[in-house]
């Protein structure tokens, strides 16, 4: 199958793939976004529990764009933790984007779509709401349906799509992200660093930017 999906990842298919993802994150960016902001959360909850922090729920905005993690108390991670938690949130869709491309090149759709099942389900554990709930498993159980009966054309395709919207999704979601001192995942790090937000936000954006380029250009060897 590995060889099959390889084979499948032609350039129409990458080309239609690419086209439609971008059409999706520029008209229904709300919906599609859902699976950004899932990747966003999961990189805080993460991060925060390998720097001792302990996860208390996530959720996604009913009427919007965007969630949040909350930690218990108190077992919030540290300074320098918080510090790598807050960041995390805005460049793991990319690196995640990033991580998946170097894969699928190699043919191994398989393993990344059930990675992001796996991923997906231990979200779904510390969803606070039935919104949040209801998302995550949608998206895993498509994902799941495609990892177990896709073809190699429509595994090579869906995997491509994912990939695509957590680089193109992950750059725009950085570019139009809050510098908010108080409510913002810049903000939070700004009050911690004494650095702007708006130059954190900038990090963000240039992550996101070297995951797209470099997915790009690996997808299309």
């Amino acid at each position: 199958m590995t060889a099959q999906v390889a084979a499948a990842l032609t350039w129409p298919v990458l080309a239609t793939t690419a086209v439609a993802v971008g059409f999706l994150v520029i008209a229904a960016g709300a919906v599609v976004g859902r699976v950004v902001t899932i990747t966003h959360e999961s990189g805080h909850m993460v991060i925060g529990f390998l720097t001792g922090g302990t996860v208390k729920y996530f959720y996604l905005n009913e009427d919007r764009e965007g969630g949040a993690t909350e930690f218990v108390e108190p077992g919030r991670p540290g300074w320098l933790g918080g510090i790598l938690t807050s960041f995390a949130g805005y460049v793991t869709p990319p690196l995640v984007g990033l991580g998946g491309a170097v894969l699928l090149k190699e043919g191994y759709a398989w393993p990344l779509l059930w990675t992001a099942v796996i991923l997906l389900l231990l979200a779904w554990i510390k969803a606070r709401d039935e919104v949040t709930s209801v998302a995550v498993l949608a998206v895993a159980g498509f994902t799941a349906y495609v990892g177990l009966y896709g073809a190699p054309v429509l595994q090579a395709a869906f995997a491509a799509g994912l990939v695509l919207l957590l680089l193109f999704g992950g750059l725009r979601a950085a570019a139009v992200s809050s510098t908010d001192r108080m409510k913002s995942d810049a903000g939070r790090l700004s009050r911690n660093t004494w650095i702007p937000a708006g130059l954190w936000k900038a990090a963000y954006v240039t992550v996101a930017l070297f995951c797209l380029w470099k997915g790009v250009v690996v997808l299309g060897r």
